[in-house]
């Protein structure tokens, strides 16, 4: 069982029929069908009961529809906190008129001691960009 598995289920129970779900997430409807099956194979329960036009979920797939919310809200709150925590950056631009502050004593031992650092030239601009990439921690 994985994440994406979790979400064609719950697309599934959303949408209430497998062709309905298919469609939403851009899929065919037989492949969707075996992800049902081998997810209810592996968890040795029936999670929906199939119909002629819905779906209706079984007390198990109550259950696990009900959990499956629960991880993919931590799974998204979780990728949003990293996002913010550790990808900011800091941009400093120097251009080739002020790029002497480049080689300023306090920049050259912030870039060695840092080594998070790229220095890029951009269409043969003399523009160099100082890239830092800090963590913020919480405690």
């Amino acid at each position: 069982m994985d994440i994406r598995q979790m979400k064609y289920f719950k697309t599934i129970v959303e949408e209430g029929t497998i062709s309905k779900a298919a469609k939403k997430l851009h899929m065919a409807q037989p492949p969707l069908s075996m992800q049902l099956k081998q997810l209810e194979e592996e968890l040795s329960v029936i999670l929906l009961k199939r119909g002629n036009k819905q779906v209706e979920l079984t007390e198990a797939g109550n259950r696990f529809y009900k959990r499956c919310l629960q991880i993919l809200d931590l799974t998204e709150i979780t990728k949003n906190e990293l996002k913010q925590s550790y990808q900011d950056v800091l941009r400093i631009g120097i251009t080739s008129s002020n790029s002497g502050l480049i080689q300023q004593e306090s920049i050259q031992e912030f870039i060695k001691k840092i080594n998070m650092f790229n220095m890029l030239s951009m269409k043969g601009l003399l523009m160099k960009f100082l890239i830092y990439y800090y963590h913020i921690i919480l405690i």
